[in-house]
């Protein structure tokens, strides 16, 4: 049978918006937009929609247009993003794996997260490797290409456990699950806990499926076998302030 998702624990003490890759945040209430050079920026708005020029964002629900934010016959003045600021360190999408600065989180053969020394990296598809932005794995050669450029591949290390850490930080870091769960989307755009570890999560927004399954109607397959339904736990709050740097 399938499981379905519990609400996130929004924890006040988050104070910053760690924005995909973990190498930049926003202050709280802002939204993690990619600015016209490729780095992230912050739309000083929660939720909000980034525009395509990568400088301007609009409120959540609004369609940038020309110079406006525009919502039905409502209009509104565009929003200019601001830089972010950099981390000191990389917080991996599980809120629990953390790796050096100018480094890139990439999933290692085990499921677990690693570490590539390079910023913004390409990780390759056998999880041990990875390029350069910009590059391409060829595995064969064990090289990372770039048009004629051909370079040395990179190896990925393993990430740095952070004790301090007791629960799932989700994408955005303001939302987090117990430890164990997985961060997943509801159907109101909220993230949720799945109640198992490295789970699938439906496309529903309600349910979500262990690990290797597929959402299938009310159920999870895998192959022929049907996952029985499993009882849900709430979600908890951290006993401990989670600082995300």
């Amino acid at each position: 049978q399938i499981f379905t998702n519990k609400l996130s624990i929004q924890n006040p003490k988050v104070k910053g918006v760690v924005c995909p890759g973990g190498q930049y945040e926003c202050p709280d209430g802002n939204t993690c937009c990619k600015l016209s050079s490729g780095q992230w920026g912050c739309c000083p708005l929660p939720n909000a929609v980034c525009c395509s020029d990568g400088e301007h964002c609009c409120p959540h629900g609004y369609t940038c247009s020309g110079g406006t934010c525009q919502q039905e016959s409502r209009v509104t003045k565009l929003f200019k993003k601001n830089p972010a600021i950099q981390v000191k360190n990389v917080i991996c999408p599980d809120g629990q794996s953390e790796c050096p600065d100018g480094s890139t989180c990439c999933k290692l053969p085990s499921g677990q997260w690693g570490c590539c020394p390079l910023p913004n990296a390409v990780c390759c598809s056998d999880h041990e490797h990875c390029c350069p932005q910009g590059y391409t794995c060829d595995l064969a050669a064990e090289t990372c290409t770039k048009q004629s450029e051909t370079i040395q591949i990179f190896t990925n290390k393993l990430s740095i456990q952070n004790p301090k850490v007791k629960g799932v930080v989700c994408p955005g870091g303001q939302y987090e699950c117990p430890d164990g769960n997985t961060c997943c989307k509801l159907s109101s755009g909220q993230w949720g806990c799945c109640p198992l570890p490295e789970a699938v999560c439906c496309p529903d927004g309600v349910h979500c499926c262990p690990h290797g399954s597929t959402c299938s109607g009310d159920q999870c397959l895998r192959e022929s076998h049907v996952t029985r339904l499993f009882k849900k736990n709430p979600a908890r709050q951290v006993v401990k302030p989670l600082k995300i740097k």
